[in-house]
């Protein structure tokens, strides 16, 4: 899948498929994607792999695809929410170095898992579970903390963060869209036309050009990203509870 629209305000199709597919259930109550996929966390006993291929027999019946948001990912997530507010959040992501076919046949194939937990009733040790987190392995740590305030947009953000490394080019043509509608909405339709110049300023290092020349377009730029997120997700982590038990350094 790529990322053929962007005026839509989405990463691409597949984020727009999923962002559909949770929101409706807005109104409260569990939300599973895809929709009736049960047990998605990994055992303590199972490999990625085998974790995969459990899922993809059962709940998929023999259909990788059915997780699918991109070619080389697939995604699961188990939410509880009410509302605008998301009480739990567990998000797994899989991503494979070729199609998500080939990984559910072959478990050599390269891989890489993350999932975002959000759960205040699973604290651990003192400043152990950070809210929200990121797992980079099924099982333990580390957990790595999502810095999603003061928004609380964290699966956004989450998503943001999984487009920016593992999808770069769909991401690109996202931010470019977001660069743009800056600049209209900024009365700036030349700094729209400046989205080329700072990603080869960023490529070639140019460290002191971009932060003397387009420090006003970098702010600008990641503030209409952060809008965007906004306006296409609607449910939120508590900041205030977020932020009391999270050990920011």
């Amino acid at each position: 899948m790529r990322h053929t629209k962007p005026e839509e305000d989405y990463f691409s199709p597949g984020f727009h498929n999923f962002v559909e597919s949770i929101t409706a259930a807005k109104a409260g109550g569990e939300v599973r994607y895809p929709k009736g996929c049960f047990d998605t966390r990994v055992g303590k006993s199972e490999s990625v792999h085998e974790w995969f291929k459990r899922l993809v027999d059962g709940s998929l019946k023999g259909r990788p695809e059915a997780a699918a948001m991109e070619d080389r990912m697939a995604v699961f997530a188990h939410m509880g929410v009410s509302q605008d507010r998301i009480h739990t959040a567990s998000i797994q992501v899989l991503i494979v170095a070729e199609d998500l076919c080939s990984f559910y046949l072959d478990p050599s194939e390269k891989h890489w898992y993350l999932r975002m937990d959000y759960d205040p009733a699973c604290l651990g040790e003192l400043f152990n579970h950070p809210q929200p987190h990121v797992h980079t392995s099924p099982h333990g740590t580390p957990r790595f903390v999502l810095p999603c305030l003061p928004s609380g947009n964290a699966i956004g953000d989450f998503f943001d963060f999984v487009y920016r490394n593992f999808f770069h080019e769909q991401w690109l043509g996202w931010a470019r869209h977001a660069f743009e509608k800056w600049a209209r909405n900024s009365m700036d339709p030349e700094a729209g036309q400046q989205f080329d110049v700072i990603t080869e300023a960023f490529r070639a290092g140019k460290h002191e050009i971009l932060c003397a020349a387009f420090a006003k377009q970098l702010v600008g730029m990641k503030a209409a990203c952060a809008d965007i997120k906004a306006g296409v997700l609607p449910f939120r982590v508590p900041t205030q509870e977020a932020g009391a038990l999270t050990y920011e350094f």
